[in-house]
């Protein structure tokens, strides 16, 4: 992660290292906040891009979701599909396993509930939260969408140091690396096939959204 920081401060002869924002406590948030907003993001375009596997332990026909989950797409029971009906609508796929959810918990549903055995579960996993600025970033990163975290850091930094004539531009460079990472959230399904039609819908809100919506800078 320190090499990141690097970086950072390299876009700017102003920037000041160690002297701006204390490293190991403003700058580890920010690299933090940063990566979880991007897995966030991702979940809600191609869940698969950042995607897990993981066994929920039965407690007596309950399963708490896994703790790193942002968003479960799939899950199953041996080799049943489980499928997350309305807790007013359990017997809505009778010819399934069936389960509700409130509290992160999932509930065996009144029809069809699964068995008191583990279930498992895919789904897009949330950033992990780094401690130390001697941690890499999380093992799933596309490394390739380094200069994103980079270009957020150094706008960060322009930003608590009142360097107004570099916020425009710094947020014109990460705004440009944030399109190419949709994209590559986009791409990496572009050859997947389903029985059931597109495997994941773009919805018109998900491109509406501006990075400084999500991101650093003034929105629009």
């Amino acid at each position: 992660m320190q090499q990141i920081l690097d970086f950072a401060y390299a876009k700017s002869l102003k920037n000041q290292p160690t002297k701006i924002a204390n490293e190991a406590v403003e700058l580890l948030e920010q690299v933090n906040r940063t990566m979880a907003v991007l897995y966030s993001f991702a979940a809600g375009i191609n869940p698969t891009f950042f995607g897990k596997k993981a066994t929920m332990t039965v407690a007596t026909l309950t399963w708490p979701e896994p703790t790193d989950s942002e968003a479960i797409y799939y899950m199953e029971q041996g080799a049943n599909e489980v499928v997350v009906v309305p807790v007013d609508e359990q017997d809505l796929e009778p010819g399934k396993l069936q389960v509700t959810s409130y509290g992160r918990t999932f509930y065996a549903a009144s029809t069809a509930p699964p068995t008191a055995n583990d279930i498992d579960a895919y789904y897009a996993k949330k950033a992990d939260v780094e401690v130390s600025l001697s941690d890499n970033l999380d093992t799933t990163w596309d490394e390739g969408h380094n200069e994103l975290v980079i270009l957020e850091i150094a706008l960060f930094l322009a930003i608590k140091d009142g360097r107004a004539e570099e916020v425009g531009g710094l947020i014109a460079q990460r705004d440009r690396e944030f399109r190419r990472f949709v994209r590559r959230l986009e791409n990496q399904l572009a050859n997947v096939l389903s029985k059931y039609g597109p495997t994941r819908a773009i919805t018109p809100i998900q491109h509406t959204v501006t990075p400084s919506e999500l991101l650093l800078g003034e929105a629009g």
